[in-house]
């Protein structure tokens, strides 16, 4: 035994500091509480992961079981005679029968084997299960072997943490496109709203333009008409001037064709009474009778 304490002891001393993750940080810090709350002794600081080690001899249960169940409130390992369940967010959970014999070892001041196959990585359950423990075989708490079991499950928390962080990723990119779509759906909306306003408008102005032109055009016909029928009317007021004025014409021209012809008589006659009194005289004087 003695051995075996001074071969661990000169491996934590030759290995190299571990390099913590938050969740390993965390984990610790939590093992640090437990033990100050419930134990005398108190933990050697490692912070700085300076590779220091944790006696958790004083009551093994209280340290070691709130690192055994849900990292994240998922679900717990449940305890007692039923035995216990690992949580869904990525706990380890540990039967009732181990925790039995943890607490008896730990009342009577043995050493505790907390190595048993439910605190084994949750992500690799049958190799977990197939390793053994150096606890069991020597009595001796293992302390590298504890610390690579916690690492082991920290890791398994980390990955299920991951793809916690994964899924919401997921449900938050769902959520942005369902919000995405909405808005769309919104602004596609009020965009067709838009048009179909403007569109009422204009087809509105573009009726009433309609129905102004043809008032226009009926008023134009109409006035048009009007003229028209003025210009029918002067037409047949012209036309009827034109009758009257040609009967007209024709009865002063008859009237004045008839006196030329009463004037051109009336010197017919006229000259040839002359030229008969001309002839009587001249015959006179030549001394013609009978003429």
């Amino acid at each position: 035994m003695a051995e075996r304490t001074g071969s661990n002891t000169n491996r934590k001393k030759n290995r190299d500091p571990p390099v913590l993750d938050e969740t390993q940080t965390e984990i610790r810090q939590m093992i640090r509480e437990v033990v100050s709350r419930k134990s005398p002794k108190r933990v050697q600081d490692d912070d700085e992961g300076s590779g220091g080690y944790i006696d958790l001899k004083s009551n093994v249960e209280l340290k070691m079981k709130p690192f055994l169940v849900d990292f994240d409130g998922g679900g717990g390992g449940g305890g007692g005679d039923g035995g216990g369940g690992g949580g869904s967010g990525g706990g380890v959970g540990v039967s009732g029968s181990s925790w039995g014999s943890m607490n008896s070892a730990a009342s009577a001041g043995k050493p505790v084997n907390t190595t048993s196959d439910s605190m084994t990585n949750p992500m690799s359950p049958d190799k977990a299960a197939t390793r053994s423990s150096p606890s069991r075989s020597s009595g001796v708490m293992d302390w590298d072997y504890e610390e690579d079991l916690l690492n082991r499950q920290a890791l398994a928390t980390q990955r299920e943490m991951e793809k916690l962080k994964k899924k919401r990723n997921e449900l938050r990119y769902a959520k942005k496109l369902e919000e995405m779509k909405r808005e769309f759906q919104s602004d596609l909306a009020l965009i067709k709203e838009k048009a179909e306003r403007e569109l009422h408008t204009r087809v509105t102005s573009l009726r009433s333009e309609k129905e102004a032109r043809l008032r226009k055009v009926e008023n134009f016909k109409s006035e048009l008409k009007e003229r028209i029928d003025a210009l029918c009317r002067c037409y047949e007021e012209v036309s009827v001037r034109g009758v009257e004025v040609g009967r007209e014409f024709k009865q002063v021209e008859t009237k004045i064709i008839d006196e030329a012809r009463g004037i051109v008589e009336q010197e017919k006659v006229k000259m040839e009474t002359e030229l008969r009194e001309n002839m009587t005289e001249l015959a006179g004087q030549l001394g013609v009778r009978g003429v």
